[in-house]
């Protein structure tokens, strides 16, 4: 089942799957609640009680922009980095619970994943 999973959680969205969802034509997606609601998608019926533990974002330099940085500095966006990485993960995590809230507020019904699910999706979350 990893295997089969693995292709759907690394896969960047399109335009097309955005459409499908928020048509309705597709009837299962893994996005987390915070997603569905910036697209504006009312036709959710139900969404698993998995909870998303990922943050998507990122500091990205070019090599030649990084190597004109001076080892301090270079140490200085590291440290600022390692100090500011918790803290926004907490905050996202705390904003995709609401956003599951509100999912549940506007009719979505929270179901519960089987052991089987959970166990998959951790493996799926915890692969490189």
């Amino acid at each position: 089942m990893l295997d089969r999973a693995a292709p759907w959680v690394t896969r960047p969205l399109d335009g097309t799957l955005t459409a499908a969802i928020t048509s309705g034509r597709a009837r299962a997606c893994a996005l987390p609640p915070l997603y569905l609601l910036a697209i504006g998608s009312t036709k959710a019926k139900g969404m698993m009680d998995l909870r998303y533990r990922y943050v998507v974002g990122g500091l990205v330099f070019s090599q030649a922009a990084w190597s004109r940085l001076t080892a301090a500095q270079q140490a200085t966006v590291l440290d600022v980095c390692h100090d500011w990485e918790p803290k926004i993960r907490t905050s996202r995590r705390k904003e995709s619970e609401r956003g599951a809230l509100a999912l549940q507020k506007s009719g979505v019904v929270l179901r519960a994943a089987s052991t089987t699910e959970q166990r998959t999706f951790g493996e799926v979350a915890a692969a490189p």
